[in-house]
């Protein structure tokens, strides 16, 4: 199966300060806002949290909008991995985490992170307005290219944002919101007993337009991790607590050749929806990057290709996984039991059974009614996770997901639709390419390219980095170093539409951080690589 690419224009991360701080003096995240699709609404915050926005009266994830009907009441990503043998975790299901804004350098946390409290939000009326009046909305205006916000570059002027010459933020669907956080930075941070893993995330969240009884959300988090040591054996998971309509008659299933997981009715009426309830899914567009190690983590049929990324590996759930103890978290994200660490049977989840173990809960086919179903009669929790990968000091993870809310003419039919959608969406990248088409001349829209990031990264000989070309045009791609002086030009022609994969040779470089730039037509990005002997 082919996992999705991330399609946006990034730049370079800008930290801005490298002084260094036993402790993050500043407070957590405190901006709350709703993503609006049209016909439903999310809310999302810059503590950490989706859709449960503390100490307000904004809905958690309504469907349909201003009907009180939530879908989830909770979500947040779980990180967890070993540093010289011991856990390390970042993401408990309750209680704030995430502090607003980069980290300094050398992976601190900010003395003042005040500037950073913010969710900045744009919507595709911003863009028309921008056509019709000339108007520039202040999000638009302030867009923080230079902390990553993913960013079209209308001026041909690289890491210089100026919207009243054309450069404009990715949006992506009806509304998009990008923010920056992290959990406190490297060393002695510490939550809940145990050690934090030191990471900055920088979150997007888009709302897709709303279809006739359909609703897609899609997020991405780009993950730095700024920890002195190797992460070893880590993982990446979402911690989601699903209401859809009645919490109590909620059934969970997985769907794992497709990364996805689904909640469902099992009778063909809800509390809340009334006849005919609707089906919600969670499916992996975009896992972590894994080393060569001789597996097809992706299930393509090619073993240890360049920018390799894993599926979907553990669906668990349960009430178990509430609990605040950092072997149950760590054992929950590699799809094992959390109190006892054992495998997970087929047929009797983590009570002893003879089933064959397992990595995701409920397999079978509530369609057909064949395999394991859910037999549940209570409100529960589950995660969602990918690994295991080892994370080196300084290297980006973007984990890419979406959220599907559908309804069909019963309640297996929603089954059947929100799974349908996931399968699509899993070979349908372009579905969330940026809206590049309101107030663009076409020739740009046209010569629009989204790329991954080098792996390797950090590299010893060789690093790759594969993108697309869409319609005919110039493509350069350059290395620079720290000064900004051009050092090597790794690609330089006219390329035919297609994708293709270019490899830097870095064996010859001293150890240390450059910059690559890969330029096709008017549009250009900038990213950081980093080489290490």
């Amino acid at each position: 199966m082919q996992l999705m690419t991330t399609i946006s224009l990034l730049v370079i991360v800008t930290k801005l300060t490298s002084q260094v701080y036993a402790q993050v003096p500043c407070e957590y995240g405190s901006v709350a806002l709703t993503i609006d699709s049209g016909n439903a609404e999310a809310a999302v915050e810059n503590d950490g949290h989706l859709f449960w926005a503390h100490g307000t009266s904004l809905p958690h994830f309504e469907v349909p909008k201003g009907s009180g009907i939530n879908v989830i009441f909770r979500a947040k990503p779980w990180i967890g991995g070993l540093i010289n043998g011991e856990i390390h975790f970042t993401g408990p299901q309750s209680g704030q985490l995430y502090y607003p804004g980069p980290l300094d350098q050398n992976g601190y946390g900010l003395p003042n992170c005040s500037d950073y409290d913010r969710i900045w939000k744009v919507s595709r009326s911003d863009l028309r307005e921008i056509v019709e009046s000339g108007k520039l909305s202040d999000d638009i205006k302030h867009w923080p290219s230079g902390l990553g916000a993913p960013t079209v570059d209308g001026n041909g002027i690289v890491d210089d944002y100026d919207p009243t010459s054309g450069d404009l933020p990715a949006i992506v669907g009806q509304e998009s919101a990008w923010w920056i956080m992290n959990d406190g930075g490297r060393e002695n941070v510490e939550n809940l007993w145990f050690p934090q893993v030191g990471l900055e995330a920088r979150v997007f969240v888009a709302a897709m337009p709303s279809r006739p009884n359909v609703e897609v959300y899609y997020f991405r988090y780009t993950f730095t991790y700024a920890n002195s040591n190797p992460l070893e054996d880590a993982y990446i998971g979402f911690f989601m607590d699903p209401d859809l309509g009645d919490f109590d008659t909620d059934k969970f299933g997985s769907a794992s050749w497709i990364s996805t997981v689904y909640v469902y009715k099992k009778d063909n009426f809800d509390a809340k929806y009334g006849a005919n309830p609707p089906a919600l899914a969670i499916t992996l567009l975009q896992g972590p990057l894994v080393d060569a190690d001789g597996l097809d983590n992706n299930r393509n049929g090619i073993i240890d290709e360049p920018n390799e990324r894993l599926d979907l590996t553990a669906f668990v759930a349960g009430n178990e996984i509430h609990k605040n103890r950092p072997t149950f978290f760590y054992n929950h994200l590699q799809g094992l039991c959390g109190r006892s660490g054992n495998p997970i049977r087929v047929g009797s989840g983590c009570i002893s059974a003879t089933g064959q173990p397992t990595t995701y809960w409920y397999s079978g086919d509530p369609v057909t009614g064949l395999g394991w179903l859910d037999d549940g009669t209570y409100d529960r929790a589950f995660l969602i996770s990918s690994g295991p990968f080892d994370w080196l000091p300084g290297e980006e993870q973007t984990i890419a997901f979406a959220i599907i809310w559908a309804r069909g003419n019963d309640n297996l039919e929603s089954i059947s639709r929100v799974r349908d959608i996931a399968g699509y969406l899993q070979n349908t990248p372009e579905f969330f390419a940026p809206d590049v088409s309101i107030g663009r001349p076409a020739a740009l829209v046209a010569s629009f390219v989204g790329f991954e990031p080098a792996y390797p990264n950090p590299a010893d000989t060789q690093a790759f980095i594969t993108y697309t070309v869409t319609d005919p045009t110039e493509v350069t791609l350059s290395l620079f170093n720290i000064t900004g002086r051009q050092i090597a030009t790794v690609h330089d022609s006219f390329q035919s539409p297609g994708k293709y994969t270019e490899i830097f040779d870095v064996s010859s470089l001293p150890t240390g951080v450059y910059f690559y730039r890969l330029s096709i037509g008017r549009l250009s990005a900038t990213r950081p690589l980093t080489v290490i002997h």
